[in-house]
């Protein structure tokens, strides 16, 4: 179920954010089969990158949800081993006010 579902059903920004946690958890788990599975010699890079960058971009969206600088500071360093742009993400950073 999507966020904005989670939501209009009721649910809290706390259970919100556990949801996108647990997402992380799970996108973890699968960023570390597909490095287990290159290094092995059975996957490839491009499929690690791509599940490590998925759980990355997750983990910023769970520390952005959080209320403190340091969450915020959590979710930018986590953004930038999402996206191999860092100056779309400083543009992005510099925009929010």
């Amino acid at each position: 179920m999507g966020a904005y579902a989670q939501l209009r059903n009721g649910a809290s920004v706390q259970q919100l954010i556990e949801s996108v946690q647990s997402a992380v958890a799970d996108l973890d788990e699968a960023a570390w089969t597909a490095q287990d599975s290159w290094d092995a010699g059975n996957g490839s890079e491009l499929s690690y990158a791509v599940a490590f960058a998925k759980a990355r971009a997750a983990s910023a969206v769970a520390f952005a949800m959080k209320k403190t600088t340091k969450d915020s500071l959590d979710a930018v360093y986590e953004a930038s081993f999402a996206i191999d742009d860092l100056e779309l993400l400083r543009r992005s950073v510099q925009g929010v006010h």
